[in-house]
């Protein structure tokens, strides 16, 4: 009887380091690289529309100042 809960107790603990090893290898491969480039293609699109934004309002400006008067 004590050799089976000694055999259960020893799978338990390799299970656990094994889903510990397997969190660890996988966040520091894979999700942190894939955040990173998540956050960095938002950070991207979202400095991309403000020079567009502000280009927008400096070409309205403009025509706005270059119109002729009626």
């Amino acid at each position: 009887m004590k050799t089976y809960i000694k055999v259960a107790l020893l799978a338990f603990v390799i299970s656990v380091i094994v889903q510990v090893a397997t969190s660890y290898v996988m966040r520091s491969k894979y999700y942190h690289h894939g955040y990173n480039d998540a956050i960095n293609r938002v950070v991207k699109v979202m400095e991309e529309r403000q020079t567009e934004q502000e280009q927008a309002k400096s070409v309205e400006s403009f025509v706005d100042h270059s119109r002729i008067p009626d």
